[in-house]
């Protein structure tokens, strides 16, 4: 599975990292993940967007979610969970 496969490599990293990654067998979903880098989800009725900084994501919302370190974020259009290393999660919107 998509996610189980960017969690054990998350697992492996060292240092600073901000990553969204996507899958062609998965299309719809976005999986994010930081360590020391910045990385934020926008929220918005048109869909759910990552980036490094909110200037790159306000003419779409305002609405944000900073994420923490070695946190894992899955999003869809229309869904977000947040979780840790282990993939429990801390939030779902």
């Amino acid at each position: 599975e998509f996610l189980i496969a960017v969690q054990s490599t998350i697992k492996r990293l060292k240092g600073s990292y901000a990553l969204a990654i996507i899958s062609k067998d998965e299309p719809g979903k976005i999986i994010g993940a930081r360590n020391e880098s910045p990385l934020i989800v926008g929220l918005s009725e048109h869909g759910n967007f990552l980036a490094s900084d909110v200037p790159a994501i306000l003419k779409e919302t305002n609405k944000v979610i900073y994420l923490d370190n070695e946190e894992i974020i899955e999003i869809t259009q229309d869904t977000v969970d947040i979780m840790d290393l282990e993939l429990n999660k801390s939030m779902t919107h």
